[in-house]
């Protein structure tokens, strides 16, 4: 009886071992989607654009921005992808790392697996000796870190802000009202709803938009010298932490003159 059993549980190790082999031999997946904001020149997103995404290889696809400038596609190679404009202007470059198991760790798992089951293949046969035979080891194979994607880490870049701001252009001799601001980033997925905690009546209160890694964008309505108006808002907020961005306001013309104004903003965690 204990003989039988003991065939028994060499089957199933067999097995066990024998599916290990089969995953490590299985071509692992490496395909990133990321849903990343085109942002213009003009600081404004680049809604329903055509971008030119260029592959590592050289090779090249085009691809629609949707209405909100936000480029969904699926990087499935590894290496440095770049994405221009259709007047072949960079817009940014992405960087996608390989995954799944070194070489070298499955070098190691496959010699521990075919171990294995050469020593239950050598341990198989009838015993004439009568002498009760082992069970072979079962070598469990080396745990190795997926590699760094270099990507921003969940929940980081969400927070407090102090923020200071500077006319990039006025060509309307608008009124300068906004120096400095205190925002709150609140990031739930791609969602984003920037919260201001100063107080001043020349920014709206809050404003919503998406953040794709690590740029995003935002719009609300607000007043502005006391005129109502469009207050639009894009950049890129890192984990480090660091904000920077560029506010257009006015760009509906509803500021006097048609005009509107832009600010530089940059800012830092609190």
């Amino acid at each position: 009886m204990q003989l039988s059993n003991l065939h028994q549980n060499q089957h199933r190790v067999f097995f066990i071992l024998l599916g290990m082999l089969l995953i490590l031999l299985a071509p692992a997946a490496n395909a990133v989607t990321k849903h990343l904001s085109m942002v213009g020149e003009n600081g404004q997103p680049m809604a329903s654009t055509p971008i030119t995404i260029t592959f590592p290889d050289g090779s090249k696809v085009v691809e629609n921005a949707d209405e909100n400038g936000i480029l969904s596609f699926n990087f499935n190679k590894s290496g440095t992808y770049t994405l221009a404009d259709p007047d072949g202007n960079v817009i940014k470059t992405i960087s996608i790392a390989g995954s799944g198991m070194s070489t070298s760790a499955k070098i190691l798992t496959g010699v521990a697996v075919v171990g294995g089951l050469a020593l239950l293949a050598s341990g198989s046969g009838d015993d004439s000796s009568g002498d009760t035979p082992t069970e072979p080891p079962v070598t469990e194979p080396p745990v190795t870190e997926p590699p760094d994607g270099g990507g921003v880490e969940e929940g980081s870049q969400a927070g407090t802000y102090g923020v200071n701001l500077a006319v990039a252009s006025n060509p309307g001799d608008q009124p300068v009202l906004l120096q400095q601001l205190v925002l709150q980033f609140e990031i739930i997925g791609t969602a984003l709803t920037i919260t201001q905690l100063s107080g001043d009546p020349n920014f709206p209160a809050q404003m919503s938009g998406t953040i794709a890694d690590t740029s995003f964008s935002a719009s609300a309505n607000g007043v502005y010298a006391g005129f109502p108006t469009v207050f639009q808002m894009a950049g890129s907020l890192t984990a480090t932490p660091s904000l920077n961005f560029i506010l257009n306001i006015g760009a509906d013309g509803s500021l006097p003159d048609g005009q509107a104004i832009t600010y530089n903003g940059t800012g830092t965690k609190q």
